[in-house]
């Protein structure tokens, strides 16, 4: 609802320029085969693809792994977490502006270079026992991985004819959102479901003051089920554990695609 409000503000307030030639459809498709266009596409679309994926396990995670409340796992991903992709994305905004004058290609390598960096800090919070060791290294990973917010729309926009823009947007979003959205989440969440069973000889996780079970959160990757013993809740935690670390590694595929896309950055830039 307040995005249709905008809309019709917008619509009333803002004065379209006049367009000088209009182009088809299948005209604009075909300007948008750069392979620029479709390298940042592909490797934001990846990006998205593990940044919802695992980040719908987040909360769950802290849940079954540091033994926190629904309020405080919540609380750290939603407030912690959220600052850091927020300054991360406008970091590398800022970065890429300031950097692109001398080096034309910052674009691509930008965003490639934060994901390089932000996978093994990944891991290395996912592996951590305590929960404020973990945090800061996994604040610095969220950070670092936004940096392929800003360049992803900087080269949407720059390597089409301003006429064919909002279309180019709206084909990114649409390839972004298909795969980062609609595949994220679940092939995660199976990947957990799958990987349980490898923690159900563990020892069952500690169990809270007063003898309430802390480590559980639900069944499998989604949280939904409940769980029947403290030998099953080890077994979920190992499963959602293991499917995060082998999902964030999904960023060194978004990194190469990203670095792919330089290569022809300068030839297919239009802006």
């Amino acid at each position: 609802m307040p995005g249709v409000l905008l809309a019709i503000i917008v619509k009333l307030t803002v004065k379209e320029p006049p367009a000088r030639q209009r182009a088809s459809f299948s005209a604009r498709w075909r300007a948008d085969k750069r392979p620029t266009f479709w390298f940042v596409a592909l490797g934001s679309a990846i990006a998205s693809f593990v940044s919802y994926g695992v980040g719908q396990y987040l909360t769950s995670f802290m849940i079954r792994t540091h033994h926190m409340s629904l309020f405080e796992g919540a609380t750290l991903v939603g407030v912690v977490l959220g600052l850091a992709a927020a300054v991360g994305t406008f970091t590398s905004g800022f970065l890429a502006d300031r950097i692109s004058k001398r080096h034309p290609t910052a674009l691509s390598w930008l965003p490639a270079l934060g994901f390089l960096i932000a996978t093994p800090l990944y891991l290395i919070s996912f592996l951590m026992p305590n929960i404020w060791l973990a945090m800061p290294v996994l604040s610095a990973a969220a950070m670092l991985h936004y940096f392929y917010l800003g360049p992803m729309y900087a080269v949407t926009q720059g390597v089409v004819e301003p006429r064919m823009r909002a279309t180019a947007v709206a084909m990114l979003l649409f390839v972004v959102n298909l795969i980062g959205y609609g595949m994220g989440p679940p092939a995660i969440g199976a990947l957990s479901d799958y990987l349980g069973p490898m923690g159900l000889g563990r020892p069952p996780p500690p169990r809270a003051p007063g003898g309430g079970e802390r480590g559980g959160g639900g069944g499998g990757g989604g949280g939904g089920g409940a769980i029947s013993g403290p030998h099953c809740a080890a077994g979920v935690e190992v499963g959602l554990r293991w499917s995060m670390m082998i999902g964030v590694c999904g960023y060194l595929l978004a990194a190469l695609l990203f670095l792919i896309s330089g290569r022809t950055l300068r030839r297919d830039w239009v802006a």
